[in-house]
């Protein structure tokens, strides 16, 4: 059947309409938008309490750790592409409500699973590996929350760029793990990346005992003659070292370099062959693999 308009001012009626119609499931999507954002920061709240109260629990069967590795890979990538679709549809310039209400439910159920992903690696993998895994989910989570804050206010009103910064923290997070070697394989990895961190710890702290020790040896006559102009703000930028001060700083010195060619016997998986002690190549008393 052919539809006929009667008159000229039916017609406009009809546009009134179609555009109430189209304002009406404009809102309706913000609405439905905000709802999804709020859920998201209350999903992500919970996800966080959760890991608190994950200690503790028993271990059940599941599947085997490098199973459960690529799993919780693959929920950092989803979040990673859900995150960018809800920063570009929810640009606080053009918003686009519509298109940002499966990816905001996307994020939602992803945090609830890497939350699960967590409590199916068993604590016999290794309390070191866990803590890794755990840690790197819970700052996720609290990015991804932040990111979801932030959109949330700007919808109210508050808009800015700082949903964009919201979103590169998520996608460093995330970066850092998907790069080769960024995710330990096991607890040993795990065990060796730790050592390796406090390694370098211990050789930042060799070097500052050091550059102390030397110049507690300097004279700074000339310095104590002229000043620098802090004494008169009361003020020493040249305090030296009591003689007990001195002592002790002379023994920590000493004492660094064995234990940090420990640390690094242990964190580079030195076998029975191989021994720590001074390295030839330098004149410091610095220690290395030999």
């Amino acid at each position: 059947m052919a539809f006929y308009i009667s008159s000229p001012r039916c017609l406009i009626n009809r546009k009134v309409v179609f555009i109430v119609y189209l304002k009406g499931a404009k809102l309706s999507a913000y609405i439905i938008a905000t709802s999804l954002l709020t859920l998201l920061v209350e999903s992500c709240t919970a996800a966080l309490n959760a890991f608190s109260l994950s200690e503790g629990l028993e271990d059940h069967l599941s599947a085997d750790f490098s199973t459960l590795r690529t799993d919780f890979i693959s929920i950092l990538s989803i979040l990673y592409s859900a995150t960018t679709k809800i920063a570009l549809s929810l640009k606080p310039s053009s918003p686009q409500y519509k298109a940002s209400l499966v990816p905001l439910q996307d994020v939602s159920n992803n945090v609830a699973a890497l939350v699960h992903s967590i409590r199916l690696m068993r604590v016999r993998e290794g309390t070191t590996v866990l803590k890794e895994y755990e840690n790197i989910a819970q700052n996720v989570v609290i990015a991804v929350r932040s990111l979801a804050q932030c959109l949330l206010d700007e919808s109210r009103g508050n808009a800015n760029e700082e949903y964009l910064v919201k979103t590169g923290e998520v996608h460093e997070l995330i970066d850092r793990v998907r790069k080769p070697g960024g995710l330990s394989l096991n607890n040993r990895d795990a065990v060796r990346r730790s050592w390796l961190q406090d390694s370098g710890s211990l050789a930042d702290a060799y070097e500052e005992i050091q550059e102390i020790c030397k110049a507690a040896d300097l004279d700074v006559e000339d310095e104590e003659e002229f000043g620098d102009g802090w004494d008169e703000l009361g003020i020493s930028s040249d305090k030296k070292l009591s003689a007990s001060e001195l002592d002790r700083a002379q023994k920590v010195r000493l004492s660094l370099p064995p234990i940090e060619a420990f640390f690094i016997c242990v964190s580079l998986g030195t076998s029975a062959n191989q021994t720590c002690g001074p390295s030839p190549q330098t004149s410091n008393q610095r220690f290395s693999i030999v």
